[in-house]
């Protein structure tokens, strides 16, 4: 066994750059040292790469249903947006980009480019491996024994920022990804670590995220998907909210008396859903969202615009509104 040491903390990517310059394997996986994850794990994924030989890269997957320890919700939305959006950008249908455990073949680690020297690795490598077309990637369930910040958990809300930065720049910036995923295919070339690419301004990365936040909203607005008769009043009641009516439904009056919903009740003489709070809140920014970009259709009750934000925000945090329509 080999081992580096850096001087000081540089960050999980310089870690990384270390470590796979001196890696001699044909096969390589990255694990983390504070052991979140379980190395048994190893076992599927090394089978579809060695034995089987169908792979050439393997990524674990925290959300497959195998166990694993309930923590941030935040974290779970965080990754569950970051995958989305990685997805759509780079065509691919990865559900946990931002997990650690990556396997790949030696011929694919020659072929990165690693300039990050903070988590934004993650999506560098996974930029990397997508755009070169090339490799075929498979996914595996994997165990997660995650820690709390009392524990050490490092990661925060900046680094969840950053990422959605990434996620554009080496898309579409010719210096990150796509440049290197271009040289991944070539014969041959330089394959030295160029500097690290500079954060973005706090104010780019949100500029950045609302734009694709809207962009995703217009797609699902226009899409043709159907929801549940009540699960929508979870979309109305953070209508009620942005609205300024504290999640009142009586606007909804009309609807209400045409037949009974089981998902309404009135503890207060004013009819109210019966969905946790929690749900409507994460709906309101996507409300409030359509209600500026389309001020008409979020005045109109019978709209198929909160379908679509119920749809989009379901999307998100992995929910499965039920195929039935309505009015």
């Amino acid at each position: 066994m080999r081992t580096a040491y850096h001087e000081r903390n540089s960050g999980k990517g310089a870690a990384l750059q270390s470590g796979l310059a001196i890696a001699t394997g044909e096969v390589l996986v990255i694990q983390d040292a504070d052991l979140e994850y379980d190395p048994e794990d190893w076992v599927e994924m090394y089978d579809l790469i060695a034995v089987r030989k169908v792979a050439d890269v393997v990524y674990g997957s925290r959300f497959y249903g195998r166990p694993h320890r309930s923590l941030y919700f935040h974290h779970y939305l965080g990754n569950r947006v970051i995958s989305l959006l990685f997805n759509a950008l780079y065509n691919q249908t990865l559900t946990d980009i931002e997990v650690c455990y990556k396997m790949f073949t030696r011929e694919v680690k020659d072929s990165l480019r690693i300039t990050c020297n903070d988590f934004g690795v993650e999506v560098q490598i996974s930029a990397q491996i997508s755009l070169a077309r090339r490799w075929r990637i498979y996914e595996v369930g994997i165990r997660y024994f995650g820690r709390t910040y009392a524990e050490g958990k490092k990661i925060n809300w900046r680094d969840g920022l950053k990422a959605l930065w990434y996620l554009l720049r080496f898309r579409f910036d010719r210096r990150g990804g796509a440049a290197a995923a271009r040289l991944a295919n070539a014969e041959g070339g330089d394959r030295s670590v160029s500097s690290p690419p500079r954060s973005p301004p706090c104010g780019a990365a949100v500029a950045a995220t609302l734009g694709l936040f809207a962009v995703l909203l217009a797609v699902f607005a226009a899409s043709p998907m159907k929801t549940s008769t009540d699960s929508r009043w979870a979309i109305h009641t953070a209508m009620s909210f942005a609205q300024g009516h504290g999640g009142a439904l009586d606007a909804y009056g009309p609807i209400l008396e045409q037949q009974e919903f089981y998902a309404i009740e009135y503890p207060d003489g004013h009819p109210r859903s019966r969905y946790p709070i929690g749900t409507s809140l994460l709906a309101m920014p996507a409300v409030m969202a359509v209600s500026w970009i389309h001020p008409y259709f979020a005045g109109d009750l019978q709209t198929h615009i909160p379908v679509r934000t119920e749809q989009f925000i379901a999307g998100i945090v992995g929910a499965s509104p039920a195929s039935s329509s309505f009015g």
